[in-house]
C-alpha cells in the first residue's frame, strides 16, 4: 500500500516566519515602487501605462471599486414614511 506525504510548501500567505521575512523585504521596496507609478503616471508616453498606474494608486489608496450584484442592482429600493406628529390629525398613530 502506498501512502502520500502531505506537501511541505507553504501558501504564499500562509503567515509562516518564511513568508513573514519575504513580506518584510517586499515591503521595503514600498515607498520606491509608489515613486515608479507615480513616475510613470506622470510621464509615460504610453497612455494605457499611465492609466495602469494610475489605477494601481488609487486601488492602494482607496481599495478596489466594489461592483453591486445583479440582484442588488434589480431589487427596488424601499422607503417607509411615517408620520410621528400629524397636526392634521390624520396619521397613524
Amino acid at each position: 500500500m502506498t501512502t502520500r506525504r502531505k506537501s511541505t510548501k507553504s501558501a504564499p500567505d500562509s503567515g509562516t516566519v518564511e513568508s513573514a521575512g519575504i513580506r518584510g523585504q517586499a515591503q521595503g521596496y514600498g515607498a520606491e515602487a509608489l515613486e515608479t507609478l507615480v513616475t510613470i503616471m506622470n510621464s509615460s508616453s504610453s497612455e494605457p501605462s499611465r492609466i495602469a498606474a494610475a489605477k494601481e494608486i488609487l486601488e492602494r489608496a482607496y481599495g478596489k471599486p466594489v461592483t453591486p450584484s445583479a440582484e442588488e442592482q434589480a431589487a427596488p429600493a424601499e422607503m417607509t414614511i411615517r408620520y410621528v406628529n400629524d397636526w392634521r390629525g390624520e396619521g397613524e398613530p
